[in-house]
């Protein structure tokens, strides 16, 4: 017998049916953040009106924490333990300091860079050198364990050509899975023609693996998060928080593209497979969890003139950033409000 879709209200009945129309008071909180470079500032000021309203760290309002490449400083970095051991070392406000201020550090070309042509098309563009200074002084030597929720980081590894998911909950178990955080977070925003590949292999771990973005699979890890809360809690509730970095609405025309070559496809085709992955996850998780369980906040780049470059660290493109980011958190208020409601249990 063939299988036709039913009505988008059957198709997002499964919880539904499982759990009641509302969430359940014990339902697992998952918070998610897609890969998006800079754009990184979008929910990092999501995330600060958040602790901001609930008066809480984010360590105490969710269950799970998926992020992506870029979502994987805000996931580990916001779960960092701080000199007790109890609260966190950082809060949201300061991620959005961070890629505010210092981001122009890790995006940024030395003259000597430009000459010996890097970032052409034999070379990476960027040297990993500020990126990995920057995540050894804000994660140090802490490790996949010490996180203080659990936090699941999709990587891919180029030695097993397999996806490779960084999970606290295993590397509690497991202390040859307990890697540095800041290694995870340098592998994962690795995205291929930015940074070279991070690998991570003996004496920190007994297998070497050579580290890149999630995101080429996983760039809105909301699914990773969901399954994550399916394994750990079979047949739980969910409440889902989905941050986005922005989406460009501005259409490729055929005369602009019929001509490209491998030359002018390398970036632009990247960010096309970031895009339409988020996409395609957003429909699913909509569509699953219905609008009582599952919140997206992303808001549309080119309205406040943002570019949709993953490395444009201007001052002009932050600001830009940061106003469109600032207009989402005023027109979604009631939906921000509606989910801090669930996640203060």
């Amino acid at each position: 017998m063939k299988l036709t879709p039913g009505p988008r209200s059957a198709r997002g009945a499964l919880l539904r049916g499982a759990h009641g129309e509302s969430p359940l008071p014990q339902a697992v909180r998952v918070l998610s953040i897609d890969g998006g470079g800079v754009r990184g500032l979008v929910p990092a000021i999501v995330l600060a009106e958040i602790e901001a309203r609930t008066g809480k760290p984010l360590v105490e309002l969710f269950d799970i924490v998926a992020g992506a490449s870029t979502g994987s400083v805000l996931a580990l970095g916001l779960a960092v333990p701080g000199a007790d051991g109890g609260a966190p070392r950082w809060r949201a406000s300061d991620g959005v300091e961070i890629y505010k201020a210092r981001l122009s550090e890790v995006f940024g070309r030395s003259p000597w860079q430009a000459v010996a042509g890097v970032g052409s098309l034999l070379h990476e563009k960027y040297d990993e050198g500020p990126l990995e200074a920057l995540l050894e002084h804000y994660f140090g030597e802490a490790r996949l364990s010490e996180a203080l929720t659990n936090v699941i980081v999709p990587a891919y590894d180029l030695v097993s050509g397999d996806v490779l998911l960084f999970d606290t909950d295993r590397a509690k178990r497991d202390s040859a899975l307990d890697v540095p955080m800041r290694l995870v977070v340098r592998g994962a925003t690795a995205a291929p023609t930015y940074f070279e590949p991070e690998r991570i292999g003996p004496p920190v771990v007994v297998d070497e693996r050579l580290v890149v973005d999630g995101g080429i699979f996983a760039n809105n890890p909301a699914v990773c998060g969901f399954m994550q809360a399916q394994q750990r809690y079979p047949g739980c509730d969910v409440v889902m928080v989905s941050l986005g970095t922005g989406s460009a609405t501005r259409s490729l025309r055929l005369e602009e593209v019929k001509s490209w070559g491998l030359a002018h496809w390398a970036r632009p085709l990247l960010n096309i497979v970031l895009s339409s992955a988020s996409q395609a996850t957003d429909h699913h998780l909509r569509s699953l969890l219905g609008e009582q369980r599952y919140f997206r906040f992303d808001p549309e780049l080119d309205i406040h003139g943002c570019s949709r470059r993953l490395d444009d660290a201007s001052e002009a493109n932050i600001a830009a950033l940061e106003r469109s980011a600032s207009a989402l958190v005023r027109a979604a208020s009631a939906d921000l409000d509606r989910a801090c409601e669930l996640l203060e249990r």
